[in-house]
């Protein structure tokens, strides 16, 4: 059975939740935007509930670059709670991801040929002497590649 959302009920839970008395989080329990994102028509217009949720908590981001970023790191599991959520740039946010360990980055990028052992081999076998084009060949990858793995451009995180 496909249940309809009563009209108001979105900006009903978010009023509440900017209310909300708790360290933990609070889950989005709406519509969202396919990677956990919740999201909520306010004036007519689609916005990401967490920036509602900073936007009402915070006043308005300082620069247009700023972000709503999650203290809790669950903000893509659709977390609105206001004690967890605060403006960001986007390399403090991405510091946050980093630290909570959801940035898509190697192998957690959807788009990775390569795993972190790869990467390690491909140093490894780069720094013996082989051909990077030889190692790419092997890999599927291009000498570019292995170029920028090798040169710590890419995967630079890795020792």
């Amino acid at each position: 059975m496909n249940e309809r959302t009563a009209p108001g009920a979105p900006l009903a839970f978010l009023a509440q939740a900017l209310l909300a008395d708790t360290d933990q989080c609070i889950r989005w329990p709406f519509s969202g935007n396919g990677q956990g994102w919740g999201k909520v028509y306010v004036d007519g217009r689609l916005q990401v509930a967490s920036r509602v949720v900073c936007e009402r908590t915070h006043g308005a981001p300082p620069t247009r670059k700023h972000q709503a970023a999650h203290s809790c790191g669950k903000g893509h599991e659709g977390c609105i709670n206001p004690r967890h959520i605060r403006w960001a740039t986007r390399a403090e946010n991405e510091a946050d991801k980093l630290l909570h360990g959801t940035q898509s980055r190697g192998a957690r990028n959807s788009q990775a040929v390569l795993t972190e052992a790869d990467v390690r081999e491909i140093r490894k076998r780069a720094a013996d002497g082989e051909a990077q084009r030889k190692i790419a060949t092997g890999y599927r990858v291009s000498q570019a590649s292995i170029s920028l793995i090798v040169r710590g451009k890419s995967w630079g995180w890795l020792t």
